[in-house]
């Protein structure tokens, strides 16, 4: 693969699945303990676990689109080793507080606010970075799906082990693992090369006033109605086929009979595993498809799965379906998100970057939060059938949206 010959692409890749993996069993393992913190209210659970997911986002939602535009003045490189220093010490402060017995949701709550602050840096540089550093810009799309392929790999390995983690040694080392992750980061850019990048377009010394950087970077999108519609198609995808993703500890310890840790670590190895195929697929089918194509069949594919989810107790059954609605979210997402780092220009990549991730954190903020609501007073059947269904409708009005034949030309 063309890709993992570029001595910077495997670096990057190799700290980022370390990395992510940690992030994603924190994650995990986050669910698994607010489900403990609230059991004499299990009412409560559900209503936590979105609003912890949604206040991890709430941050980046309200200032990436000013971050994004400093990511295009800074060294993406050091502004990614010092997210990475932050994000350890607050997976090391998470693992203080259960060690001490001070943990409370409050407490949780807090430190995903800080979480989110670091990824409204973080997340705009560590996309970013891609399209200088790989191939000397070539082959976005292709490096953008690989690196969503990581993500879901990390989706395997993560929840996977969360259960299993946190049964035999606890949840405060399960937050000290994660911390000590974010090391192959910092590892990675420092064996990595930037020294072929030349003259790059950059408003690294610029003094031109942020205001105007930030019109420069609207008008430049306002002026691509195919890269408007990839970013507003990709944040509604994610809101619908990603989003019941946040509650399935609490969907297993519901719906589920058995050991409700063992169940979740299975859904999540499941939707991670489907994931990355569907990222991996993805890749290859756009060689010979469009993103249109994919759009429509992930949807199609994703929402239906989570009808038939929504009407199963059965582990056999329900496990299949988490794999399938994993793959086709990854299928209808990752070309969309590659096709916006193809679609930008570079001297904008930071601050396109910046409003497509304004729209990712929106819908990663409101999703949750929306969804964990709805499940406290519906129950998590109706949350997954709707979810279901609005990706159906996502798959059918695909076709007639104005610009979709636009995005891969």
């Amino acid at each position: 693969m063309e890709l993992l010959r570029e001595r910077n692409m495997r670096w990057y890749l190799g700290g980022q699945l370390v990395s992510l993996t940690g992030t994603m069993l924190q994650s995990a393992v986050l669910s698994l303990l607010i489900i403990e913190l609230t059991k004499s209210r299990p009412a409560d659970a559900v209503f936590w676990v979105g609003l912890v997911w949604a206040l991890n986002f709430l941050p980046g939602a309200a200032t990436v689109l000013v971050t994004g535009i400093y990511i295009d003045r800074w060294d993406k490189s050091r502004v990614l080793k010092i997210t990475s220093i932050l994000g350890m010490l607050q997976s090391f402060a998470l693992a203080l507080l259960v060690a001490t017995n001070m943990i409370t949701v409050w407490w949780i709550c807090v430190l995903a606010l800080l979480m989110g602050a670091i990824s409204a840096f973080d997340g705009p540089a560590r996309n970013a970075i891609i399209k200088e550093a790989v191939l000397d810009g070539r082959n976005v799309i292709s490096a953008g799906a690989a690196f969503n392929s990581l993500y879901n790999l990390a989706n395997i390995v993560g929840p996977g082990l969360a259960g299993p983690l946190v049964l035999t040694i606890g949840y405060g080392w399960s937050f000290t693992i994660n911390g000590l992750s974010f090391a192959a980061v910092i590892l990675a850019l420092m064996k990595m090369s930037f020294e072929h990048l030349g003259e790059k377009a950059s408003v690294a010394n610029s003094q031109v006033k942020v205001w105007d950087l930030a019109k420069e970077g609207f008008r430049h999108v306002f002026e691509k109605p195919n890269l408007q519609l990839c970013i507003v198609l990709s944040a509604s995808i994610c809101i619908f086929g990603f989003s019941y993703n946040t509650i399935l500890a609490v969907v297993a310890k519901e719906m589920f009979v058995g050991d409700y840790h063992k169940i979740y670590s299975w859904f999540g190895v499941a939707s991670g595993l489907g994931g990355f195929l569907g990222s991996f697929v993805a890749v290859f089918w756009l060689k010979r498809f469009s993103v249109k194509s994919s759009v429509v069949g992930g949807c199609l594919l994703t929402g239906s799965c989570l009808v038939g989810f929504a009407h199963t107790s059965s582990l056999w059954l329900g496990i299949p379906l988490v794999f399938w609605s994993g793959f086709g979210f990854m299928l209808s997402f990752s070309p969309l998100r590659g096709a916006v780092m193809h679609l930008a220009s570079p001297r904008f990549i930071g601050r396109v970057l910046g409003i497509a991730l304004f729209f990712f954190f929106s819908a990663m903020m409101l999703g949750p939060f929306l969804i964990g609501l709805s499940a406290k007073y519906w129950g998590c059947p109706v949350v997954l059938l709707t979810s279901g269904v609005s990706l159906l409708v996502i798959a059918v009005a695909t076709p007639f949206l104005p610009g979709i034949n636009e995005i891969d030309k």
